[in-house]
C-alpha cells in the first residue's frame, strides 16, 4: 500500500532541503528544524526519490549540492518564498473578516469603544 503523503514532494521535504542545503550537513539543519537526524534524511530521500537524482554529494558528514541539487535549490526558495508571501496574504485578509462590524445604537448612530454614540 503506498501511502501518498509519504512519497510525494510537499513544502516540508522542501524546506528541509534548503536548510540542509544552508547549513552544509544533515546534523546542523537536524537541530535547526528541531528534528531528529532520520527524520531529516528521509526527507531528502524523499525528493531524490521522487525526483530521481541526486541531489548531494555525501563528503563525511558534510552535504555539497550536485548541479540538480543547485537547480532545485534555487527554484525551492522562490516557491517557499511565494507560499509565504501568499500565506501572509490570506491571513491577513481572514483577520480583517473576521474584525466585528461597528456596532450601531437604535438611532443608527455608531456606538464608539467606550458605547457612546458618535
Amino acid at each position: 500500500m503506498i501511502i501518498w503523503y509519504q512519497t510525494r514532494m510537499n513544502f516540508i521535504h522542501l524546506r528541509t532541503f534548503v536548510v540542509v542545503a544552508d547549513a552544509g550537513g544533515v546534523h546542523r539543519a537536524a537541530a535547526r528544524l528541531h528534528l531528529s537526524q532520520p527524520a531529516v534524511s528521509r526527507h531528502i530521500q524523499a525528493l531524490e526519490s521522487e525526483l530521481g537524482v541526486p541531489l548531494f554529494d555525501r563528503i563525511g558528514r558534510r552535504v555539497q549540492l550536485t548541479s540538480e541539487g543547485e537547480d532545485l535549490l534555487r527554484r525551492s526558495r522562490r516557491l517557499l518564498a511565494e507560499a509565504e508571501a501568499f500565506t501572509e496574504r490570506a491571513g491577513a485578509e481572514e483577520r480583517r473578516d473576521r474584525q466585528p462590524a461597528p456596532r450601531c445604537d437604535a438611532t443608527g448612530h455608531r456606538e464608539h469603544a467606550r458605547g457612546l454614540s458618535a
